[in-house]
């Protein structure tokens, strides 16, 4: 998927729970970002957008993909790609998926669930993290994940 559309797509006002530790992970909206071949500074310009103006150089063109980040360690989360961290390297940040994690996918959207805690009831559940989706599994059994939030 293409990250302006990972950032228009991923709801904004999720609470998934980090794998490693159960923290509430943290919106970011330009949480993953790096430079591109062909970012080259051919001069200033402007543009505009929903009424306001930017200006920048094409130099300082990033590419960026909205996360949800864990407060505590390096776990990321996305509905395109799971849990993972990110092993930062010269060109562009490489993905790596968080072991044991992403088993479940959105039949509707084809992307991976994130764990949260059930609102009305004791436990968890995974839900997809696309905006206005409401498909949800319940949790899967087992000591692999903490059973309580820390």
């Amino acid at each position: 998927m293409r990250p302006e559309l990972a950032r228009d797509s991923i709801s904004h006002d999720l609470s998934p729970l980090c794998p490693r530790d159960n923290h509430v992970m943290r919106f970011e909206r330009h949480g993953i970002h790096w430079r591109t071949e062909g970012d080259e500074p051919i001069g200033e310009t402007t543009r505009a957008y929903a009424g306001n103006t930017e200006r920048f150089e094409y130099k300082d063109l990033k590419q960026s993909v909205a996360c949800y980040r864990c407060p505590e360690c390096t776990v990321l989360y996305t509905p395109e790609q799971g849990y993972f961290t990110v092993i930062e390297v010269p060109a562009q940040p490489y993905f790596v998926d968080e072991p044991g994690v992403n088993t479940l996918n959105c039949p509707i959207h084809k992307t991976w669930l994130y764990r949260r805690e059930r609102s009305n009831q004791q436990g968890f559940e995974w839900a997809c993290g696309i905006d206005d989706c409401g498909y949800c599994h319940t949790d899967v059994p087992g000591d692999w994940l903490r059973q309580s939030p820390v």
